[in-house]
């Protein structure tokens, strides 16, 4: 939640500060936070692959949500959020594009 946060907050600061396109945005907002989203994500999977590898009948399946809940928003958020952005708010663009 707070990544995809991030990126809009980070959309509209280009477009505001940056005079950019709501498309170029958008995109230039995907690869900026792609990075640290990556990082986070893959860290918090990572990281509870031992609870998962384990058995336990209680920390298992908490593990496997969490690990693939983590990577499932990783690509929800990398990919879909910067199109919806677009979708949104294409018609408020002020900049003329050929």
């Amino acid at each position: 939640m707070r990544n995809g946060i991030i990126l809009f907050d980070y959309a509209d600061k280009l477009r505001k500060n940056e005079k950019m396109t709501v498309k170029e945005a958008a995109l230039e907002a995907g690869k900026r936070r792609m990075r640290p989203i990556v990082l986070t994500s893959v860290a918090a999977s990572v990281g509870v692959i031992t609870m998962l590898v384990v058995g336990s009948p209680l920390w298992g399946p908490m593990a496997a949500i969490i690990c693939f809940g983590a990577l499932f928003s990783m690509v929800f958020i990398l990919t879909i959020l910067p199109v919806s952005y677009w979708l949104v708010y294409r018609k408020q663009d002020t900049k003329i594009v050929k």
